[in-house]
């Protein structure tokens, strides 16, 4: 048996872990998505590439959400998010400020973050019981998914599979 994350060979009677073999090395660098499939941080640093992650939000929820998640500085993993920048402002019409369309912030995520951010979307991390920035980070994390390429099981498909 081989370990789902390194192909290192394990003892037979490891547990699997929603469906796959982890070895306890590997464990805690996967995490599972909306769909409770399992996913490894390699395979999103793999199909994020050298790039930073960049994205604007203008939901509010979702704003609070990778507050949230960002804000758990180091977690039970004993990971933490670094190499992120954050930055708002407000999206005018004819760069009129009284006119605002809407709060932006913008996001650069590093290869070393994205995957720990995500997990924490998934897991609400940051949450703390308040449903809507729960719903909203883990439909932003399946979103964030979907733009790497992953489907609905949370395997790497590229973006061209996902039509």
């Amino acid at each position: 048996m081989k370990c789902f994350v390194c192909k290192k060979t394990v003892a037979d009677d490891t547990e699997l872990r929603f469906g796959k073999i982890v070895c306890d090395g590997c464990e805690p660098e996967t995490f599972t998505q909306e769909n409770m499939c399992l996913v490894s941080y390699a395979a999103i640093r793999e199909a994020q590439g050298d790039e930073p992650h960049h994205m604007s939000l203008t939901d509010g929820n979702e704003v609070a959400a990778v507050i949230a998640a960002v804000n758990v500085g180091i977690d039970s993993r004993l990971q933490a998010i670094t190499g992120c920048d954050f930055s708002a402002g407000k999206r005018t019409i004819d760069g009129k400020p009284e006119l605002v369309l809407c709060i932006t912030m913008e996001c650069s995520i590093s290869v070393e973050a994205l995957p720990v951010l995500l997990r924490r979307l998934f897991d609400g991390n940051g949450a703390e019981g308040d449903k809507e920035i729960f719903d909203a980070g883990m439909s932003l994390a399946g979103s964030m998914m979907m733009v790497l390429g992953f489907d609905d099981t949370g395997n790497f498909v590229g973006r061209e599979g996902l039509d």
